[in-house]
């Protein structure tokens, strides 16, 4: 058997819309089968939907543990691969399962993780996560006490970044009805569940530790210096806020430089990783937000250069990424509607939040950062730096999925909607999220 899906359910109507997107987006059912737990007898006859389907019905449990609903499924599925599902989900993507076999075939070794692009969490977790029976038995995965929540951060924490396999071009809208209620990224705590769930994930970070190392084998050997650029003093104190929970690689560094010449601080950055024998540097800068597994998800991409994706501050808040080098030097902004990749070309992007291999130093000479390369009464050391880069022959690219805030007396997001993009003006609960210009402009 291919794939078991686990499916605990509590909304009849929710399982009903699932199923019924399962049936009509998957090409192949022959290997796949469903189990269903019912936590009452009020459900409708689903079992009509397919032959492969294993339901199980029990009373209610107050309160309902996830962790063991989902091992009630586990004990009966036969898959080699196990997808975490739930009645608040529909596919909406066809020929899904043909995607995801190809996708893990990749990794005959089955140490990876897999899912679907949800439309709320993205690259940033795997919600409905798709791993392999290897692995949960290898990592002694169940039982877990999570009432609601932790399940898939769980899963997510304990894969090593390389083997970490988000699938944009594979849709699972997730409706959970809870999530109407965000405040900030805060979930209302209506039934002691978030705080059980936090209060249970601290109480077990060894526990996650002793399973990370079940994946020694195929952890990427990276060392990251990671470098932030301050000044004097830092922009934005709260900046240190982000950089303090930013998610690294073991025994990876973080330095902050404060030279007032910003090529100077960047200089300095980039000798002290190659003093350090790191493999990469990512440049930060004092005025950025960024969510804990930013770094994680532009070292997910095996390329010489990758940028985040940021806004200026100033309107009309373009993105500091640029798509087209004219010969005087001056480079064009990246126009962003209608872009529904991850990981696009670029040639060029702003120091905000870069990350680079450091053996492309090697390729370029020193000072590797020059202020007023290309207009002596301008900084564009960004530019000047891309300039030479090409010049080397060295590629560069930008994550969509990770998306910084730049810091000014609001905090300006790339937020994505329906394949528009806008800027986001979080100044709090209900952000405002305004309209990109049309128009693709030049910049020195």
């Amino acid at each position: 058997m291919f794939l078991s899906i686990l499916v605990p359910s509590k909304r009849p109507e929710g399982l009903d819309r699932f199923l019924q997107s399962l049936k009509g987006n998957t090409s192949d059912m022959s290997d796949i089968e469903i189990i269903v737990l019912v936590d009452d007898d009020a459900h409708p006859e689903h079992v009509t939907y397919f032959s492969n389907i294993t339901t199980i019905y029990r009373s209610p449990v107050k309160p309902v543990h996830i962790g063991n609903l989902f091992h009630e499924c586990y004990k009966l599925a036969k898959g080699e691969w196990i997808l975490f599902a739930n009645d608040d989900v529909r596919i909406d993507t066809f020929d899904w399962d043909r995607k995801l076999r190809e996708a893990i075939s990749q990794f005959p070794d089955q140490l990876a993780l897999f899912w679907p692009n949800d439309k709320k969490f993205g690259a940033n977790l795997s919600c409905f996560p798709i791993v392999s029976r290897k692995v949960l038995e290898g990592i002694g995965f169940f039982p877990i006490p999570y009432r609601r929540y932790k399940v898939d951060d769980t899963i997510y924490s304990v894969f090593p970044y390389n083997r970490r396999i988000y699938l944009p071009e594979i849709t699972f809208i997730h409706s959970n009805p809870i999530y109407t209620k965000l405040v900030g990224n805060e979930i209302p705590d209506e039934d002691g569940a978030v705080m059980h769930d936090n209060t249970q994930w601290v109480l077990r970070a060894q526990e996650r530790e002793n399973m990370k190392g079940f994946f020694r084998s195929v952890r990427s050997n990276v060392k990251v210096l990671i470098g932030a650029s301050t000044g004097d003093v830092p922009r934005r104190a709260d900046f240190f806020d982000y950089l303090d929970i930013l998610e690294k690689p073991m025994g990876s560094i973080i330095m902050r430089s404060h030279e007032r010449s910003p090529a100077a601080a960047r200089n300095i950055i980039f000798q002290q990783a190659l003093d350090y024998g790191c493999s990469h540097v990512l440049l930060v800068d004092d005025d950025q937000a960024f969510q804990p597994n930013a770094l994680m998800l532009l070292l997910q991409h095996d390329v010489d250069i990758v940028s985040g994706l940021y806004f200026q501050r100033a309107w009309p808040h373009r993105p500091l990424i640029f798509d087209l080098a004219h010969e005087n030097g001056e480079c064009r902004y990246y126009s962003m509607n209608g872009q529904k990749k991850r990981l696009i070309p670029i040639v060029a992007a702003g120091f905000g939040f870069l990350l680079l291999k450091t053996d492309i130093l090697a390729k370029l000479e020193k000072p590797w950062v020059r202020l007023g390369e290309l207009n002596p009464q301008e900084w564009c050391d960004d530019l000047g730096f891309f300039n030479r880069v090409r010049k080397a022959g060295i590629k560069s690219y930008c994550d969509l999925q990770c998306r910084i805030g730049h810091m000014g007396s609001m905090i300006i997001w790339p937020n994505e909607v329906d394949g528009e993009w806008f800027a986001g003006y979080d100044t709090g609960p209900g952000a405002v999220n305004v309209p990109l210009p049309k128009e693709i402009e030049n910049v020195t």
